[in-house]
């Protein structure tokens, strides 16, 4: 199912003499996948190339940014880098089609997270309805 919420799927088989039997399963679908990429393209690992990595999501799920529990945007360990306010490091593109996440590249490196054989990252966070989004982003990484 591509929407999020609570479904009934019902099987029902009949037999060639007229007899039939049913069974239904409910389930909640309450995670989602959402498309991400990550910037710079190819991340420097050495202090040259910057300190951050920007995850950019495209923003089918998310309204606002209001929708987000804050505390749960994270890479494996790493938060989301905030401003001197506390808030989240975001922008939302001018058409308003994707949310820009922006973390530390020196954290996510002393985590374990960025090394050179890493060629994806997975962010997770917390809606506040209590939907999980979860994007896999592939990365590229050098040495240089």
């Amino acid at each position: 199912y591509k929407k999020l919420g609570t479904f009934t799927a019902t099987l029902t088989i009949t037999d060639n003499d007229g007899g039939a039997g049913s069974a239904a399963l409910t389930y909640n679908v309450s995670r989602r996948s959402i498309r991400g990429t990550s910037s710079p393209r190819v991340i420097r690992l050495s202090n040259a190339g910057g300190d951050d990595v920007t995850i950019t999501l495209v923003r089918d799920l998310i309204a606002n940014m209001d929708d987000i529990d804050v505390a749960s945007v994270r890479i494996g360990s790493v938060g989301v880098t905030r401003k001197g306010n506390g808030k989240l490091d975001y922008q939302i593109n001018n058409r308003g089609l994707t949310i820009e996440l922006t973390f530390s590249k020196q954290a996510l490196m002393s985590a374990g997270l960025l090394t050179s054989s890493t060629d994806e990252l997975t962010l997770t966070a917390g809606l506040t309805n209590g939907i999980q989004i979860v994007s896999q982003v592939p990365v590229n990484t050098t040495a240089r």
